[in-house]
């Protein structure tokens, strides 16, 4: 199988045609539009296409309970796009499992911290709604500690041997880019999901987005991926690639 995997399109801040791709299915890992719009821009592929949620959904949405219900039913309307919010999906006999995930503020064992800093310091505190209330950080952290035995317990109970993890958020601090490596805010995006090593024989690939970098790494013995575009017009990652392709055994 090949995946074309894209993330952190950011149509909001600029348009971007639907690549022209020959892969076998598609995966969407966040922050591709504002709201359900970006369900609509990914119905265009000609592939299944599978789609999580990232932080840059909710903005400005009624609430984000509300939203994942909306993407939902937004993605029943067309026949090739799969959204994942602690869910999965087989497709061709690869089991793709998907979410947010979040984060839980772990990654310097300073949590709350952690996420006084994070309240303080991102956007996300400040734009999105859950359950008729500002999102907080402990919010995240419940819903990462949800979306994080879920996938597991996914994996476990999956029939596939080949199995396709997708996140927004980062699960290895492997993946924070040198620059901001020991940032305050590290915690805020990626969780040390080092358990899942014991299920890394399962595991063919985890996809993530959310921090605008393009990379290739293994960490608990499992590879990961992620191929971010950025912000249109601002800051775009040089080395976004939107035909790349991961083959992956099937």
């Amino acid at each position: 199988m090949e995946i074309c995997h894209l993330s952190d399109l950011h149509l909001e801040f600029g348009q971007m045609e639907c690549p022209q791709t020959d892969a076998d299915v598609v995966v969407l890992s966040g922050d591709i539009h504002l709201g359900t719009k970006g369900i609509d821009w990914a119905a265009q592929f000609d592939v299944p296409v599978v789609y999580v949620l990232g932080n840059h959904e909710a903005y400005g949405a009624a609430s984000l309970e509300l939203l994942i219900e909306e993407c939902r039913d937004r993605a029943e309307l067309y026949s090739n796009v799969y959204f994942l919010e602690n869910d999965s999906v087989v497709i061709n006999g690869v089991r793709f499992h998907g979410c947010t995930l979040w984060t839980d503020f772990e990654l310097y064992e300073t949590p709350k911290e952690s996420m006084k800093l994070a309240r303080s310091g991102l956007n996300d505190y400040r734009y999105i709604r859950y359950h008729e209330k500002p999102f907080s950080p402990l919010d995240a952290r419940e819903i990462h500690q949800i979306s994080r035995r879920f996938l597991y317990e996914s994996i476990v109970q999956a029939q596939e041997d080949i199995n396709v993890v997708v996140t927004h958020h980062l699960p290895s601090r492997e993946g924070i880019q040198l620059e901001y490596l020991g940032s305050p805010l590290g915690p805020a995006f990626a969780s040390q999901c080092d358990e899942f090593s014991d299920l890394a024989d399962k595991i063919a690939v985890w996809l993530y987005g959310h921090n605008h970098d393009c990379r290739e790494f293994s960490d608990f013995n499992i590879k990961f991926h992620t191929n971010q575009r950025g912000y249109a017009g601002y800051e775009v990652v040089s080395s976004f690639d939107p035909s790349n392709k991961i083959l992956i055994s099937s």
